[in-house]
């Protein structure tokens, strides 16, 4: 109230000054401003701002500044307000308590400077461990195929079944010669055939072929019998829990070989 009634006083001794404005107008002064504190002190800012704007167009008083910056503040527009509350200071000349007080409303008014919000520390998440260097497994040790591991002894069976079967054709061939010999007597008529030097050359032959082929027989079983020895012997020595793949057995007309799968 003390503050409304110094107001309007400031209004009227401006209103009455050196203009000497009439004294109708000085009372037209007077009940706009009463008007325009009471809208101003009941949140009517828009009617305080029209009515301090016509008092300040008739008394042209700074105080009025402050007035319309109170009114703009209260309007929520505090960049006119802040307008106002300067000019009032600069045009006004009020004693320090009014300064400190206006100086109050424009901080009131002057937005704060935003504060960038300072981000969370991101954790730089802790390595991953490394991860073992993988270790080849061992190659398991392959045995020798079946028929790597048998290709000696099998060509040596090879061998002894062939000489085997060589020996057995020449000990043919041999017996054949003697069928010649016993030829000779049957061309005669059973009887020895008359012996000449053609006779005696043709017998002679027949008993170096039947030898011939006889050696021949011997040394094909030798051979065949040293090779049958020598598979065996190799599959002893290399022997294994693998069963050997041929097995080999005497028959009454010489040897056999039996594949094992």
């Amino acid at each position: 109230m003390r503050a409304t009634v110094l107001g309007l006083a400031l209004v009227l001794a401006a209103a009455t000054g050196a203009h000497a404005q009439p004294a109708d107008e000085v009372e037209r002064a007077r009940v706009l401003y009463v008007a325009a504190q009471t809208a101003l002190d009941e949140a009517r800012y828009e009617d305080a701002l029209r009515d301090f704007g016509a008092v300040y167009d008739l008394t042209r008083d700074p105080v009025l500044l402050y007035k319309l910056g109170r009114a703009y503040e209260g309007a929520g527009k505090c960049e006119t307000a802040i307008v106002y509350y300067q000019r009032y200071l600069k045009e006004g000349r009020p004693d320090a308590e009014h300064v400190k007080l206006t100086d109050e409303r424009i901080a009131f008014c002057t937005p704060a400077t935003p504060v960038e919000p300072v981000a969370d520390p991101v954790e730089t998440p802790a390595p991953a461990p490394a991860l073992p260097t993988p270790v080849d497994a061992p190659t398991p040790e392959t045995k020798p195929a079946l028929s790597n591991r048998y290709a000696g002894p099998w060509l040596m069976v090879g061998g002894a079944i062939a000489a085997v079967t060589l020996g057995a054709v020449l000990a043919y061939s041999a017996e054949a010669v003697e069928s010649d010999v016993d030829d000779l007597y049957i061309g005669a008529g059973g009887l020895p055939p008359a012996y000449d030097a053609g006779t005696a050359q043709e017998l002679a032959d027949l008993r170096d072929e039947g030898r011939r082929y006889q050696v021949l027989s011997w040394v094909s079983f030798g051979a065949g019998i040293g090779l049958a020895g020598g598979a065996a012997l190799w599959y002893v020595l290399t022997k294994d829990e693998t069963p050997p793949p041929v097995i080999i057995a005497p028959t009454p007309n010489g040897a056999s070989a039996t594949l094992r799968f």
